[in-house]
Order: structure tokens, then C-alpha cells, then sequence
């Protein structure tokens, strides 16, 4: 059986390598919460570099986006599931093979804040807040907001576009 980040890797365009969702806390139709532990992330290629840079946060938020687009894709409905049962679902759409083709990639950031200049240096939960308003086969638009415990780090919208 797959963990629960290795499931969220299997979902991403770019797989375990550049993954930055470590655990899923909620997730419903309007979007998923996701977490980033800095300290678990040593090994990714984003933390390669001295000090990672915020811009970072964007990509969290587009990773979560993606996961909650695949299990709303996966499972046409993702209200109430909890985090043990998102796992299994994880799980089984990527032993499902799901299709490529389907992932959405970015294609526009708007009204994109940054409200602190550096990442933490210490070890953090970092929380993506990401919420969906509208999806289609053409694309996405999702609302986010980074934060760490109540420190505001980022906030924005991102529209999302099918590879086809």
C-alpha cells in the first residue's frame, strides 16, 4: 500500500521528486486543505537551494489544486472523506492508471500576494487553502491562501488548463 504522499506524488504531472503536499486535512467539492511540513522536505528538489523562495507557495497552492482536481475526477463526489479514506482513494486511482491527458497545468496567476519576503527558516506546517470555482473538461479556477498558523503568506487565484 502506497503512503498518503506517495499516492498525492503519483497524482502530480512531476511525480515524488517535486512533490510538496506531505498530508491532506480536508477536502470536499469546494476545494481541499493541504499541509507542507518544511522539515520533511529535505529531500525534494525545491529545497536543493540554500533558501527556497516564496514563490514556492504558488506552487503548493498548484499542487493541491491538482490533487483536489483528480480526486473530484476520481470520485465525482469528495465530501465527508476522511483523510485515512483519501489515502485509499489516492491509492486506487493510481493503480486505476488514470489518464494523463486529463491533468490541468497552469495557466495564469491573478491578484497574487505575497505578505512575507522569506519561508521560514525553521521547520513549519505550511497550510494550502485552496478552493474551486469552476471546473470544466477545458480547465479550473481556483482561489488560495498560504498560511502558517494565523501568518497570512499568500493569496491568490490561478486558472488551470487542460493539455487537449
Amino acid at each position: 500500500m502506497l503512503s498518503e504522499r506517495e499516492a498525492i506524488a503519483a497524482l502530480l504531472p512531476h511525480g515524488e521528486s517535486m512533490c510538496l503536499i506531505d498530508a491532506i486535512k480536508s477536502c470536499d467539492n469546494a476545494g481541499i486543505v493541504c499541509v507542507m511540513r518544511t522539515a520533511q522536505q529535505s529531500d525534494n528538489v525545491y529545497w536543493s537551494v540554500a533558501r527556497p523562495s516564496v514563490i514556492l507557495l504558488v506552487e503548493l497552492a498548484a499542487q493541491a489544486a491538482a490533487v483536489h482536481g483528480a480526486i473530484a475526477e476520481f470520485t465525482d463526489k469528495a465530501e465527508g472523506y476522511s483523510t485515512k479514506l483519501l489515502t485509499s482513494v489516492l491509492a486506487e486511482r493510481v493503480d486505476a492508471k488514470f489518464d494523463r491527458q486529463a491533468v490541468k497545468y497552469i495557466g495564469g496567476l491573478k491578484k497574487v500576494e505575497f505578505f512575507e519576503h522569506d519561508l521560514p527558516s525553521h521547520p513549519v506546517d505550511i497550510k494550502a487553502d485552496v478552493q474551486c470555482e469552476h471546473s470544466d473538461a477545458s480547465g479550473a479556477i481556483y482561489r488560495f491562501k498560504l498560511s502558517q498558523q494565523d501568518l497570512l503568506l499568500c493569496s491568490g487565484r490561478m486558472i488551470l488548463v487542460s493539455k487537449n
